[in-house]
């Protein structure tokens, strides 16, 4: 569902917005490459109030370029791509956001082997707090979960973000099981209510050795994203979407 007003009267967040100086602050509290924060925020510019995507680390090459982290693999250019295929764009158009932004699997993994798992977890939170700080700013009525990650019932579970608590982990998380049944849910968080549209990480899709089901889920969380975001790309554009 749409919000009532139309889209052309919103205002579209840039990378240089002030909404980002707590992300600029958490990256130099870890010491994490600057390409960390100028890859994420440049995902997570975007429309306010459009609905926001929620991914568990979409791209693995944090610290390169921000044209070289859509790798063919990757869960960002999956998204990408399927939303340029709906008329919208990634980069200005819809805010793309990291459960746990700029902590990385790898940084996360050296932290745990090198016996620093107390600093690891205040990292995660500290990342948690930042995304609802995002979510509170955004104000969007809906939010498109595509990851399982920090669900501490999922098969898929994370063992370290789902093991630090905090409100935004345990709210923006599905499960396979939700996604193929198409579902969502109304929430309360920050005293507004959210519909949820439970997806899954693109990467089961790519990850997936059998062809029926790799089309399967292919088409399944295609549905989902079109179902909400093909009535801002007519809107935006100004022209009916093509099948």
């Amino acid at each position: 569902m749409m919000d009532s007003y139309s889209i052309t009267s919103w205002l579209q967040l840039g990378a240089d917005d002030p909404m980002f100086l707590g992300a600029k602050a958490l990256q130099k509290r870890y010491r994490l490459e600057t390409n960390c924060y100028k890859n994420h925020v440049r995902s997570a510019a975007g429309y306010f109030h459009m609905p926001v995507i929620i991914l568990q680390n979409p791209y693995k090459n944090h610290d390169k370029d921000f044209q070289d982290i859509f790798t063919p693999n990757s869960a960002l250019t999956w998204t990408r791509n399927l939303l340029e295929e709906i008329g919208l764009d990634i980069e200005y158009d819809v805010p793309v956001l990291d459960i746990c932004p700029m902590i990385s699997d790898d940084w996360a993994q050296m932290k745990d082997r090198t016996g620093q798992l107390s600093k690891l977890r205040q990292a995660i939170h500290d990342a948690y707090e930042l995304t609802a700080q995002y979510l509170e700013a955004l104000q969007p009525s809906t939010v498109v979960v595509l990851q399982c990650a920090t669900n501490p019932c999922s098969v898929n579970k994370h063992a370290v973000l789902s093991s630090v608590q905090h409100p935004v982990a345990q709210v923006f998380c599905s499960s396979m099981e939700e996604a193929m049944q198409k579902r969502s849910r109304i929430v309360r968080f920050m005293q507004r209510e959210v519909r949820l549209v439970l997806g899954f990480h693109p990467s089961r899709i790519t990850h997936e050795s059998d062809p029926a089901t790799k089309r399967l889920f292919a088409a399944t969380l295609r549905d989902i994203l079109s179902a909400v975001y093909v009535p801002y790309a007519q809107q935006i554009n100004g022209s009916a979407y093509a099948n």
